[in-house]
Order: C-alpha cells, then structure tokens, then sequence
C-alpha cells in the first residue's frame, strides 16, 4: 500500500488518492469499515467490498440497488458517491451523495456508534474524501471548515492539508506556516503534504530559488519515501510523478535548464495516477530546444499517460494537454489544427481543484495561442490569395478578412486577462507561475500588439527590477525590448538589445533565438547591414521558419524558373507571396520541372541550400467511386468533388511555404502509434506523424 499522502502538494497538481495510510489514526480504505457495524445488509457490505476492490461498475450498480429499496442507506449514498467522484469524475454528483451519507451517519448513526463504541473509521473516510472533492470543485472555503471538522473529531490533524484549500483562496502566509509545521512532522504522510505545500507556496511567492529548493526537498524525501517501500528497485518506483514535475516547473524558474528534463524524465519511469502529466513538460521543453520530432514522441506519450488515467483525473488537464498539441501544430505550421484543438481547451476548460493556476491563468495562456494561430492563419490566407490569379484573388482575400475579425474577441479576451499589473509582470518574468506564458515564452512579444507599447514597456521594466537578483533573467528582457523597440521603429536599438540577447540567452533556447533572430534581421535590414540580416534571417529559417510567416515578415530574393510551362506558373505565384519581395544578391527561390512534377528550392545569400518542397500530378479520379455507405458519406464525398484541387504550381506554392515558413522535421519511414487512438504506419516525411495527432474527434 502507497503509504505517501493521498494529496500530495504540488504547484500544478496534487497526488490523486488511490489508497490512505493505514497507521497512527490515518484515514484507511474503504473496505476497513467493518461489516456489520451499523447493521447494514449484506448487499451494503457487498457495495463496500466492490468498492474496496475498486470495481467501480459493480459497486455503483449494487449501490443503486441498495437505494432503490432503500432511500437513506448511508452505505448506498457513499458508495455511489465514490464510484461518481473516483471514477466517473462526476463531481456535482457526487458531493449531493457524500454529503447525504455524512448527513445519514451525524444525524442517525454517529450516536449509536458512540454509544456501544463502533469504530469510526467510515465516518473519518466520509468526511476526508468530501474533503477532497469539495478542493476539486473549487470549494475552498467548505474544504478548511470540513478539515477543521475532522480535525476536532480524530488523529493526526491534517495540518498539510490546510496548507492547499488556504493557498487557492490567496492567504499564501497562513498557508506557509501550515506547510511549515506539518513539513517538520514525524509523521510520515504529514511531512509528505507539509513538504509539497511549501513548494506550492513559494512558487505562488514567485521565489525562485526558494522555489526550487522547496519543490527539491520534497522530491528528495519521496525518493527516500519509495526507496524505504521498495527496497532494491531498479527504478524509481511509484509516487514520484507529482514531486518530479513540481522540480522540474521549479528548475526552469531557477533557469536550471540542464536539470530540468532530467527532473521529468524521472517523473515517467512508472506510470501514475495523477494529471501531473510530465510528458506534457517533456513536449514544451523539446519545442522550447528546437527538438521538433522529439516533441511529437513526447505528444504520444502525453495522450497515452492521460488516456490510463482514471476518467476523473483524465478530465482535470484535458485542455492543458490540447493546448500543448495546439502548440506543437503552430509550431510546424499547422495553424488550422492549433486552432481547432484550443477551441476545444477553451470550450471545455479543466478543473482548477487540483492546480495552483488560476482558471484566468489558464485561458489566457489558451488565447495568447490562439492569437498566434489567428496570425499564422491570416498570413497562411494572405499568401495563397497571391498564388492565384486576379480573378479567384478577390474571394480568397475577403476570407482574409473574416480571419481578422474572428480574431478581434481573443484580443479582446488578452487584454482582459491582461488588465492587472501583477498578471503582465507575472508573464514577462521567465518560467514564473501567475503568467500566462507558461513555456512558450517565445510567444510572449505577441503581447506588444494586444496591450500596446507603454502598458508593456512599463510591465517590462517592473519585471526587470524584480529579478534585478537574477543575472541569467536579462537576456530574456533584452529580447523582449528589443521586440518592443522594433514596434516603436528604433531599429538600431533593437538589434543593439537582440544581439546583446543572442551572445547570452542559453543555448536551449533555441525558439527564443529564433524569434530574436528575426527581430535582428529585421533591424539590421533597416540599418543598411544587409550581410548580417540575411544570416540572421537563415538561421531563423533553419530552426523555425513560422516566426518569418507569423510575425508577417518579407525575405528579400529573387525568383527563377528553369524551363516554361508549370514552373514558370509556379515561379510567377511564388515571386507574389508576400514572404518574398524582389532583391538580387539575397535569397534565391529556384523552381525546376522534374519529369512530370515541379521542384523549388530556397538557397540562402551564400548559395547553401535551405530548404525545397516537390510536387507530382495527382492520380485520375476513380472513374467508378465505390458506393456510400450512408447518406452523410454521399453528402460528404460530393462536396469534397465541389471543391476542384488547385493546379499543380498553386500546390507547389503552397508545399513550398509549408516547408519553408515551418519548423523542420525529419524525414525517414515511420511506425507509429497516432495520438487519436488509431494505428498508422507509413512511409513519407515525418511532418506526417502530426496526422495522428487529429482525428474527427480528438477527444
């Protein structure tokens, strides 16, 4: 049995609880209530033992059974109550049973049972796990009267516990001082939640050394904890997830970046029961390093760790992990598919119960995606209108149009989320938490254009003073200011800031640079330092091309064709993209026909190959498509004959921006696991894994 606290503090998500300690007056499983105390039936202390068991079906339909025949059956309440908080996640449910089972025991059962000296142990469980679910609903106020209740009635007092209810309702030094004591107790259970709860809070104090060392220590004394269980394993064991992901949050704020990943990977040597997903961690830390097939592993990984999970921990950061998705998809290029998983995180938010984030928090992180999505999608729509001729130019342009004003409510939703000024110093302070950045604060410039230049300059420069201690936070604000001094239109202070940031940010922060880099290719253009911004703009293309497309940047180059027909066609598309403008001497966009096909290819200003895309003539229609199955499948293949494929040069335009204004991915045959549930195995470039990654119903 776990002997680790059921909830163990963390500053993102608390351990679920699977089993209690059994030992020095700690709440014990459920089937530890003796039968027969109360008289109860023998089909009650059948739902009790399925319950212990943890067969979850049959417990719930004995319990119905129970309260068909029998309406105030305090066994049936609880039991139900269990089955649709643990595994059915149903938690306005569940807390309506719970509580009426610890109505039915206080005002029926608790006088007997003291009378002829039953043990208590139900009546300890009722009230612990109501505890629980009240935390998970966001009931913090219900939640410290329901520990303080418990406390007056039985040993030990759950003095860690109090720590995370008083955390969330914002008294963060009551809750300190909570964390403090039970961190210092001999009991082992206490000291777990107590050492948790402190990291919790100094990562809500925005500490960041403090922060590390606290979420350390408590991942240190759950080794130790595993260690003593498990003697002689060769892995970590169990329990480590949660104390893992904690260090590895703390690490990244203590810019211990060599660490970090190290803290998540031991977070995954055994699977656990907790939305503490740090798969989830592993995918932005590898987008963050330019790892871009690294991330799609760690994508699959993340969905398989959360589709083990019981439902209702896999419904408490189901949106985070879409918008972890939605971040990987901008990333290569695929703005559609971000878009459509941040809907999703948006119109069905998690659960904060189980989160030191805020819900405000959380969407604002979803919106600033979303933002940069609308961006890459109205760039996207910008350059395919060019690829057509003038007469299909006009529809597509006036669809450009309605992706500006579908944009309009997410800034709008930015800058209210934005509105206070400890939420903007909070996102612009690096891999702090109460921001909205999280670990894409490669992300955060897109703030300039939502809250203008003097609200972000301001927050800027308060951020700057509060991490004055902290030397390897400046270059993070020098590539942020010279982001800002760009929008102001002093080029030469922001390539000044972007070089002085580029000779000092790590070197894993490869999206960082990138998007620097752009900065400083811009300014050195505007400069008159040709040869230094078209290296800056090559290594922009050579780690992530999107940020030249997302932030509606233009290369200088010029076009060529090799031969007539289609690839003079493609050429003439490609040379009116609004990514390319006419400049000898710079890039060179070189478009060949290849037998039937048409390659182009993009050479930098020193003649060294960037990137091409190639396309072949597609493959006659079937001349005899095979029957519908139903009448939705006829509607569906008709309106996909509607709409004719481009010509073959459009495509070439269009495969050619996708290659080159994207992050690269390797090419090389592929066996895998489609994060949709679904097996592929294919052969084509690795931009194909992402197929998995969507299907008709990502959930």
């Amino acid at each position: 049995m776990n002997r680790r606290s059921s909830i163990a503090w963390s500053v993102a998500v608390l351990l679920p609880i699977v089993a209690f300690v059994a030992s020095d007056g700690v709440p014990v499983r459920a089937q530890l209530a003796a039968p027969g105390v109360f008289d109860d039936t023998a089909e009650e202390q059948d739902a009790m033992r399925l319950l212990g068991e943890e067969k979850f079906v049959s417990a719930r339909t004995t319990a119905e059974d129970v309260l068909d025949g029998r309406p105030n059956s305090l066994i049936g309440h609880y039991v139900l109550g269990m089955c649709l908080f643990q595994a059915e996640g149903s938690l306005a449910r569940a807390m309506f049973h719970l509580g009426r089972a610890r109505e039915l025991y206080e005002a029926t059962w608790s006088a007997e049972a003291q009378s002829n000296g039953a043990p208590t142990e139900l009546h300890q469980q009722i009230l612990y796990n109501t505890a629980r679910l009240a935390g998970q609903m966001e009931l913090y106020e219900y939640q410290i009267e329901l520990l303080g209740y418990y406390d007056y009635l039985y040993e030990p007092d759950l003095i860690g516990e109090r720590a995370w209810p008083l955390l969330q309702s914002g008294d963060s030094e009551l809750a300190r001082e909570f964390a403090t004591t039970a961190a210092n107790s001999r009991n082992t259970w206490q000291r777990s939640a107590g050492l948790n709860a402190l990291c919790a809070v100094e990562g809500a104090l925005m500490q960041r050394t403090p922060y590390f060392e606290a979420c350390l220590a408590a991942l240190e004394a759950a080794r130790d904890e595993v260690a003593e269980r498990e003697p002689g394993s060769e892995d970590t064991g169990g329990g480590i997830a949660v104390d893992a992901y904690n260090t590895t949050l703390a690490a990244m704020a203590d810019f211990r970046f060599s660490e970090a990943e190290e803290f998540a990977l031991e977070g995954v040597r055994r699977l656990e029961f907790t939305p503490a997903n740090p798969w989830r961690l592993l995918l932005y830390l590898r987008l963050t390093e330019g790892r871009f097939d690294d991330a799609v592993a760690a994508a699959q990984s993340m969905l398989s760790w959360r589709a083990r999970q019981p439902l209702y921990l896999r419904n408490q950061a189901r949106a985070e992990g879409d918008a972890a998705l939605a971040t990987l998809f901008l990333t290569v290029g695929e703005a559609s598919r971000a878009h459509t998983r941040l809907r999703f995180a948006m119109e069905q938010p998690d659960r904060r119960g189980m989160t030191s984030g805020d819900a405000e928090e959380a969407s604002g992180h979803h919106a600033l995606l979303l933002w940069a999505s609308h961006a890459a999608q109205s760039e996207t729509r910008n350059e395919e209108a060019a690829f057509y001729g003038w007469t299909s130019r006009f529809g597509r342009l006036f669809g450009r149009a309605g992706e500006y004003f579908a944009a309009v409510p997410t800034a709008e939703m930015l800058a209210a989320v934005m509105s206070s000024d400890k939420r903007i110093v909070a996102t612009l302070q690096p891999y702090l938490r109460g921001g909205i950045s999280e670990f894409t604060y490669w992300l955060v410039g897109d703030l300039i254009e939502v809250l203008g230049d003097g609200v972000f300059g301001a927050g800027l420069e308060l951020a700057r003073e509060r991490d004055a201690a902290y030397p390897a936070a400046t270059p993070y604000y020098d590539a942020l200011e010279a982001e800002l001094e760009a929008h102001r239109g002093d080029s030469e202070d922001a390539l000044m800031l972007a070089q002085r940031a580029l000779d000092e940010l790590p070197a894993t922060e490869i999206m960082l640079r990138a998007r620097t880099s752009a900065i400083a290719a811009e300014a050195a253009m505007d400069e008159g330092r040709r040869d230094l911004a078209l290296s800056m703009y090559t290594e922009v293309l050579r780690t992530d091309g999107g940020f030249i497309r997302r932030l509606g940047m233009s290369l200088p180059a010029s076009v060529v064709a090799v031969g007539g027909g289609n690839a003079s066609a493609a050429a003439d598309a490609i040379a009116r993209s609004p990514r390319f403008h006419s400049s000898d001497g710079a890039f060179v966009v070189r478009v060949d026909a290849v037998g039937d096909g048409i390659r182009a290819c993009l050479n930098d200003h020193r003649g060294n190959q960037v990137r091409c895309a190639q396309v072949w003539p597609l493959p006659p229609p079937d001349p005899e498509p095979p029957p519908m199955a139903t009448d939705d499948e006829a509607e569906e293949a008709a309106e996909e004959e509607a709409d004719e494929p481009p010509p073959i040069h459009v495509r070439l335009a269009m495969e050619f921006h996708r290659q080159i204004f994207s992050a690269r991915i390797t090419s090389g045959r592929l066996d895998m696991q489609s994060l949709d549930g679904r097996n592929i195995s294919e052969s084509a470039v690795a931009r194909d894994r992402l197929e998995g990654l969507i299907g008709e119903n990502p959930h």
